[in-house]
């Protein structure tokens, strides 16, 4: 601090009395050898100076005026208060080096300002040793005189400093955001950056969405800061982290240290093996994963637009292989991605083009042989492809929203063809996880049934166990509503998933499909007859009935009879098929044996 210090604040009135006079009596002198102000009395300049003081003491800032000698002629209580100064440092006279001896903090250089002691207006800031932070107005008259107004801007700086922090961090997890890792690869891919190859990782956490839909935002928000400070932990001080937005996260290598393939195939390995170990949230234990794809910049990738699509090709690359896993960047996925746009704009295409048929695998009783359903299952012909299974396409249409209009077309479909079926045979209809969480579906099956006349016990709506477990408030009115109906719910894939016993419970489910990957084993591998036993018991003793899926030889056959299943479904009683290719659908009986000599 020099002599130009600012803000003050006004004395206290019972001790500057003898100030008050003073400085009426200097104003007075003033008075008598200035014509301009005429017959001033002495009733009228200490009126004028008690109204001085008022107003002083009433200002919100300190304020200070010192001579062209550095002594105070004047300050209020504020200006004391501000740099916490003792009161006989407020006496009109004090010189300045007393005031600055008293004042304990460092200033603040701040650019573009005029050389101390200049004539005019300079603006100056210090930080006090408590951590308040000052703003300085110096004024510089042409006297010499000096007047400074002091303000405590602590809180406005602090609240700037957040919000500039905001502006390029993530307001949850503190990481740097969006707008700040652009501005970073903006930086150092400009030609004349001076820096290496960049290596870009984007991140995406699996099975975080079941988190956030079962257990709560509260739960995921957590979740997020744990991840958060994993990643930073297994990346270098010097890396770049940043959270794009929901469960993405990206990391910008430091240029500037070396990072190769065999470096970025280590970091990945890392990432995964801490994102893999369970985390603790609210006293929970929850599990998830991440999927990483890689890409770096070349001679063939300079500019941000191409680094961003790599990364994330090499992401997708990595999810569609089933997640938790790493795919490095390599021009074979841009033919794989050109590939898949254009299968995804011919799926897009295929509901309005009547490239869709329906499918229908027979269910029968496991203790009679009787016909008493069958499954609807979709197929694509594609025009150049052929037929095509739903596991090729279903997943694209979920990730694209668009098997909500196929579902919607599958499920009026089964619902007309079923409608010219005996009434003892039931129609089931899988139904996605998107689908389950949309807002139509129950407006869907209204139509379809209304449009059929289809009666609402013959159609049956086959959920996977993981779709009803991903928001368990919002499935089990979603369940009741369809019960109302008269819909039945089938569990499909049972025994795959995580389910909680008491959900499972209290869910209006009518049947438990055994998944295809222990019937197969049956006959082979003695330690899946527990497992399907156990699921039997588990649907009598809820009163639920039990299909066996994927039956393939008679062996098997006898073994999930003699446990108790109720229904049996697989190549060994049909193949899927068209609905004109199954035997006695509108009749009274059928015969497997019949249909399998003519498959």
């Amino acid at each position: 601090m020099t002599g130009e210090l600012v803000n003050s604040e006004l004395a206290d009135q019972s001790a500057h009395s003898e100030f008050e006079l003073d400085f009426a009596s200097s104003a007075l002198c003033s008075a008598e050898v200035n014509p301009a102000l005429g017959d001033v009395s002495l009733p009228a300049l200490l009126g004028e100076n008690a109204l001085l003081k008022t107003a002083l003491a009433f200002m919100p800032l300190g304020l200070c005026v010192f001579d062209k000698h550095d002594r105070l002629l004047l300050c209020n209580q504020q200006y004391l208060d501000i740099w916490n100064l003792p009161a006989d440092l407020g006496q009109r006279g004090t010189p300045f080096s007393d005031i600055m001896a008293a004042s304990h903090g460092e200033e603040i250089e701040l650019p573009d300002q005029p050389r101390p002691g200049t004539r005019g207006q300079r603006r100056r800031e210090f930080l006090t040793e408590t951590g308040v932070r000052i703003q300085v107005l110096v004024h510089v008259l042409e006297d010499k005189t000096v007047v400074a107004l002091h303000k405590d801007i602590t809180k406005s700086h602090e609240t700037q400093e957040r919000i500039s922090f905001l502006a390029r961090h993530d307001a949850l997890t503190g990481l740097c955001n969006r707008a700040t890792l652009y501005e970073e690869l903006h930086k150092f891919l400009r030609p004349d950056s001076g820096s290496g190859s960049l290596t870009l990782f984007y991140l995406d956490l699996d099975s975080f969405k079941q988190v956030n839909d079962s257990m709560g935002h509260p739960v995921g928000d957590m979740l997020l800061r744990q991840v958060s400070k994993r990643l930073q932990e297994c990346c270098r001080s010097s890396d770049l982290v940043a959270r794009l937005g929901g469960d993405e996260f990206a990391i910008l290598m430091n240029p500037e240290e070396a990072c190769d393939k065999h470096g970025s195939v280590a970091l990945s390995r890392k990432i995964i093996a801490s994102l893999c170990k369970p985390f603790n949230v609210d006293s929970r234990h929850i599990q998830i994963g991440v999927s990483i794809g890689i890409a770096f910049s070349s001679s063939t990738c300079q500019t941000l637009e191409d680094l961003l699509k790599n990364a994330d090709m090499a992401l997708y690359e990595a999810k569609s292989r089933g997640g938790n896993l790493f795919q490095l960047y390599d021009s074979e996925l841009d033919d794989r991605t050109r590939e898949r746009q254009s299968f995804k704009t011919d799926l897009g295409n295929a509901l309005n083009n009547d490239e869709f048929e329906i499918y229908y695998q027979t269910q029968v009783s496991a203790a009679t042989i009787e016909l008493c359903g069958v499954e609807a299952l979709i197929r694509w012909n594609h025009p150049s492809r052929g037929l095509i299974a739903p596991g090729e396409f279903i997943p694209l249409a979920e990730a694209t929203s668009l098997i909500i209009p196929i579902g919607r077309w599958v499920l009026q479909q089964a619902c007309l063809e079923a409608s010219r079926w005996s009434d003892d045979i039931t129609i089931a209809v899988n139904v996605s996880s998107v689908q389950f969480s949309s807002a139509d579906l129950l407006d869907d099956v209204d139509m379809a049934l209304a449009a059929s006349k289809l009666p609402s016990h013959r159609l049956v709506l086959e959920i996977t166990e993981s779709v009803i477990m991903e928001n368990v408030g919002a499935t089990q009115s979603l369940l009741h509503e369809l019960k109302l109906r008269g819909v039945s719910i089938a569990i499909d894939d049972f025994g795959t998933g995580f389910s909680s016993l008491q959900y499972l419970r209290s869910f209006p489910v009518d049947k438990l499909k055994i998944d295809r990957s222990f019937v197969s084993s049956i006959d082979t591998e003695p330690d899946t007859l527990p497992i399907i036993r156990a699921i039997v018991d588990l649907g009598n003793h809820l009163g639920k009935q039990t299909i066996a899926e994927g039956v393939e030889n008679q062996a098997q056959f006898e073994i999930v009879k003699q446990l108790g299943c109720t229904e049996v479904q697989g190549y060994l009683i049909s193949r899927p098929c068209r609905a004109g290719d199954i035997p006695d659908l509108t009749g009274c009986s059928f015969s497997p044996q019949r249909y399998r000599a003519g498959s």
